[in-house]
């Protein structure tokens, strides 16, 4: 109110002072002029710091600085008009102080590795004439990353229980982590399926161990590569570097290579049958009903053990009978 107060005094001395104008001198006229101008315009801004998209700001700056055109009010600066808040919505809590035209913001605490901050100052904020600003302004900056010592450490990142191939567009997704220093406590991981969706939402680790189901991959063409990404911070807010994984979807129907049986050297005896495909295998698919050796002068099926082996530089995309008696 008291701003007030001054900014109508002063445009009703200028209004006063304009009736005998006519006897002043020029200068007079100018000076008066340009007093009431300043007293009415509201402040603008000329700088800030960090600037807007700066990367790499240190966690531990000692303030955000935002200065003005004229003198601001250090009344109207607090943590709602002048707010500081995480890639998350939380708001960063600390200390205001106001210098001349100059607003400082000094965090309380270091702000959080390779995070991005939004600072917001609200239209409410007053110059000493009682002016508010035009409009409210927002920029943003992001941090550091944080040195490689002390982030958490991904151990493995697995689709479907590390298959190479899916028909389905749905998979399963297993992370395993651990912070820098072994601990297995207070992590949280999110995901992205590359190129496609945005991070979800940070959920915690059991133990180091998460489990999600019902990812939709978002393939649908035969050959589409999936690529999930994904990003663990411990309780410190520090996050890891990216680990992905990859799947390929598959619903082409398998075609067999090679069968060691057609060679013309093929000797039983070494107990051995082997059948390559053009892609990984299911061993379950396999059964002494599908994959058996039965002799013609002999009628009844030979026991033997199947496994999945790597054949050409391909996963598991070669099954074998082994050990038939």
């Amino acid at each position: 109110m008291k701003h007030r107060k001054k900014q109508n005094a002063l445009i009703v001395l200028a209004g006063i002072l304009v009736m005998f104008m006519a006897g002043c001198p020029n200068n007079l006229v100018d000076t008066i002029e340009k007093e009431v101008q300043i007293v009415v315009t509201p402040p603008s801004i000329v700088s800030i710091y960090p600037e807007s998209g700066a990367v790499s700001i240190p966690v531990d700056i000692d303030n955000i600085l935002m200065t003005f055109t004229k003198q601001i009010d250090s009344s109207s600066v607090n943590n709602s008009s002048f707010m500081t808040k995480d890639s998350d919505g939380n708001t960063v809590s600390g200390t205001y102080s106001v210098s001349n035209d100059t607003i400082a913001f000094n965090p309380n605490s270091n702000l959080a590795y390779n995070t991005i901050y939004t600072i917001t100052a609200k239209s409410v904020i007053l110059d000493i004439d009682g002016n508010t600003m035009s409009n409210e302004f927002s920029w943003t900056f992001t941090t550091e990353d944080a040195p490689v010592g002390i982030k958490p450490i991904v151990q493995y990142v697995r689709i479907n229980g590390d298959q190479s191939a899916t028909n389905n567009t749905t998979v399963s997704l297993d992370i395993s982590a651990t912070d820098h220093d072994g601990n297995i406590q207070g992590l949280k991981a999110h995901y992205r399926i590359s190129g496609i969706s945005d991070w979800s939402v940070w959920t915690d680790l059991n133990d180091g161990i998460l489990v999600i189901n019902g990812i939709v991959l978002g393939v649908s063409v035969d050959g589409d590569i999936g690529i999930i990404e994904v990003e663990v911070k411990n309780a410190s807010d520090t996050v890891s570097s990216i680990t992905q994984s990859q799947i390929i979807y598959d619903i082409s129907a398998p075609v067999s290579d090679e069968k060691n049986w057609e060679d013309p050297d093929f000797d039983l005896t070494q107990g051995v049958l082997q059948i390559s495909f053009d892609g990984e295998m299911d061993l379950s698919s396999f059964s002494d009903l599908n994959f058996y050796v039965e002799l013609a002068s002999t009628p009844g099926k030979l026991q033997g053990q199947r496994d999945l082996i790597e054949f050409g530089g391909n996963y598991n995309n070669a099954v074998i009978l082994k050990g038939v008696s």
